[in-house]
């Protein structure tokens, strides 16, 4: 599902240009403030006709993520904070496709000017939160629970231990996506990794090189927020129940280094057939 809506911000949305992006931001404020106001987003009729027809597919996803069963079975904190993944997810996205438009408008032969931060900065934030880990960390753990009456992670520390682990998970998804896709994205205008000024000058086996040395360092920190986080679990629900919780949480883990192993060798994105000529 998350391939899709990449694809539908990538093939869709970003022919619309500013203005469409502009209006998006205002329809996911609209439909987020609603969700969190405790009101049924459902009916597209209400929260659909007065903005561009394209956003109706948008609609549909961001009511799938939101009622989904299990979802609906969790906390109020932990749907909440699946909501709030699900758009941090949404505007990082409007804001790639924002700053793949400028990109595109530079003078023909050019690279990528202008990026939006630090390499560091932007790979955990806007680039790590595009590939939507943190999104499906937070709908996981809404599959996990067993009670409305219970947050899956229970005090504020815990909570704070598991986004840190997301956070590694979706930076070494970001690294390894851009890696497969870095010739398509520069033929298509999209900020990649390679176009941060910490790659500048380097060939592609240097490329290569740097983003393993961070990959190994983002890994080394993923483990260690692992066994801090199933350390203070214990202490909190006990061993077995501990235990249990970041096993589930260790397997959404590895499921994602499945996908980066794969990423190392190829891409699985959608080529945009549209008669650019790569840079």
């Amino acid at each position: 599902m998350q391939y899709e809506i990449d694809e539908f911000y990538d093939l869709t949305l970003r022919d619309g240009g500013s203005e469409v992006h502009s209006i998006l931001r205002t329809f996911l404020d609209d439909i987020f403030d609603a969700l969190n106001e405790g009101k049924d987003v459902r009916d597209i009729e209400r929260f659909g006709t007065s903005y561009p027809a394209i956003f109706r597919d948008l609609h549909k996803y961001i009511c799938f993520a939101v009622y989904y069963p299990s979802v609906q079975k969790a906390s109020d904190y932990d749907q909440g904070h699946s909501r709030r993944e699900l758009k941090a997810c949404l505007v990082a996205m409007t804001q790639q496709n924002e700053g793949g438009i400028r990109y595109a408008a530079q003078s023909p032969g050019k690279r990528c000017l202008s990026v939006p931060a630090s390499y560091m900065k932007w790979v955990r934030t806007v680039g790590s939160e595009t590939v939507g880990a943190a999104t499906i960390g937070s709908a996981f753990i809404c599959n996990l629970s067993r009670s409305r009456d219970t947050d899956i992670f229970q005090t504020s520390q815990l909570k704070f231990i598991a986004q840190d682990c997301v956070t590694h998970i979706g930076v070494l998804a970001r690294i390894w996506n851009d890696w497969s896709s870095m010739h398509r994205d520069i033929a298509e205008f999209n900020i990649n990794t390679v176009h941060f000024p910490e790659f500048s000058g380097l060939d592609e086996t240097q490329i290569r090189g740097g983003i393993e040395r961070i990959t190994d360092y983002e890994r080394k920190m993923m483990i260690i927020s692992l066994q801090e986080l199933r350390e203070r679990a214990k202490k909190v629900v006990g061993e077995r129940k501990g235990d249990a919780c970041v096993d589930a949480f260790e397997l959404f883990f590895r499921a994602s280094e499945a996908y980066n192993a794969i990423f190392m060798y190829k891409d699985l994105g959608a080529a945009k057939l549209n008669g650019q000529t790569p840079l």
